[in-house]
């Protein structure tokens, strides 16, 4: 109870209080639990909340949503329920149940049971925490498994010996934690999963579900420790085949986190993507065929995929022309940039720190892309010019003078668009 009132904001400590009066009320057990009561003790931010009800979770949700007016979701089959209260926090309420895996890596099968069970079928040690709201319980810490131990020790330790077998996915789940919070991997923990690792039970999980999961941890504040982890644990080769790992990569991997947040604080309209980044990072090196395929295999969304080829396909070619001897004129570099996401330009900086490619990418984002000339096919209509082939090239001259300053105002524009036609008129005759 002094975490609460003193680490939660005002609202969560409200609505906190609210559940524990409506629990007693109703004369039912609810629980806050996980990721909610971890942070909370590691005094880490996290204000959505996820609750445990005994005995069932839809009733009980349905009556607090009388009092909270959110939007409610129900899930019959699962016995699940979530509510979005005005202001955006997630309330997940669950029934108490206990998991049965049929085989390996399949979905679980659930039934109603304790809370104790309902904790021991969780991921590790730190996320089985659970408080008591109820009023008459409210603040009371539930550690059925040694949880805040394993929180002070720094360590991520599964709670049987086939946690990894029956879900896969916590391999990467264990990885993502324990960079997220500087913490090991306990020593039992570590040999079931290098075990889990070389026995490739990864690959019962379906991409989709392995997709989620490499998105998650692309979306992470420690993204390129987490996938340096998977290169150490051998993890790597059944998540990105074909990607070798080097010293080389490690760096592009560092360099690309501090491309992200660069351009946050520089290029604000560039909507980039972190996870199309990472990815691209990673791939670089690959051949193109090869980045295709694997960006296939991730079930990546079709933007990212486009994001992530273009980095692989242009950017070998862009520091082979951006490193040239001879300065680049605004007009080449416009040429030579125009049409690429972000994102390439941000992994040639996070590949390459050199001052020319970080001018060069810099002046065309911030400045070239937006320059146009004042003169268009509209005014060349009215100077009596015919739409055809020259007409375009025109057009393009003059956005190309307008770039590299040969020409500066409207009237300098037309001049030059007169000279072109007149000489193209010559040619022909």
């Amino acid at each position: 109870t002094p975490l609460i009132n003193a680490r939660l904001p005002k609202k969560m400590q409200s609505l906190l209080l609210l559940v524990g009066q409506k629990a007693e009320r109703e004369n039912v057990r609810v629980f806050a639990v996980g990721g909610f009561i971890r942070d909370l003790l590691l005094q880490i931010p996290n204000h959505d909340l996820d609750l445990v009800v005994e005995p069932a979770a839809i009733p009980f949700a349905e009556k607090l949503n009388e009092l909270l007016r959110g939007q409610l979701t129900t899930h019959e089959q699962f016995g699940t329920a979530s509510i979005v209260v005005p202001g955006g926090t997630q309330i997940d309420l669950v029934t108490s149940r206990q998991e049965f895996y049929a085989r390996p890596a399949a979905l679980p099968e659930v039934e109603q049971s304790s809370l104790k069970n309902d904790l021991f079928r969780r991921d590790f040690t730190i996320n089985t925490l659970a408080c008591s709201l109820k009023v008459s319980e409210f603040g009371t810490l539930i550690d059925f498994f040694h949880g805040i131990d394993d929180l002070g020790k720094g360590l991520i330790r599964v709670l049987y010996n086939l946690s990894f077998v029956e879900d896969p996915l916590r391999v990467l789940r264990a990885v993502r934690f324990e960079q997220r919070f500087g913490f090991r991997l306990e020593e039992t923990t570590l040999s079931l999963l290098e075990n889990a690792a070389q026995t490739r039970v990864l690959e019962k999980v379906s991409k989709e579900r392995l997709y989620d999961e490499i998105q998650l941890a692309l979306l992470e504040e420690k993204t390129p420790e987490i996938l340096i982890r998977y290169f150490e644990l051998q993890l790597a080769p059944l998540l990105f085949p074909g990607v070798c790992y080097s010293e080389k990569l490690k760096n592009r991997l560092t360099s690309t986190r501090e491309m992200i947040a660069w351009a946050g604080r520089n290029w604000p309209d560039a909507a980039v993507s972190p996870s199309a980044l990472y990815l691209a990072a990673l791939m670089l090196e690959l051949p193109f065929q090869e980045a295709r395929h694997l960006c296939r295999r991730l079930r990546l969304p079709r933007n990212e995929v486009e994001r992530v080829l273009a980095a692989v396909e242009s950017v070998p070619q862009l520091l082979t022309k951006l490193l040239t001897p001879e300065s680049l004129k605004n007009s080449e570099l416009y040429h030579l940039f125009s049409g690429l996401p972000a994102e390439v330009l941000l992994i040639l900086q996070a590949e390459n720190s050199l001052s020319r490619i970080w001018e060069s990418t810099s002046l065309y984002w911030e400045k070239l892309r937006h320059i146009k000339p004042d003169v268009g096919g509209r005014d060349l209509l009215a100077e009596g010019y015919l739409p055809g082939p020259v007409f375009q090239e025109v057009l393009l001259a003059l956005k190309d003078a307008r770039l590299d300053r040969q020409v500066l105002n409207r009237e300098e524009e037309l001049s030059l668009a007169r000279k072109l036609f007149a000489m193209k008129e010559k040619n022909d005759a």
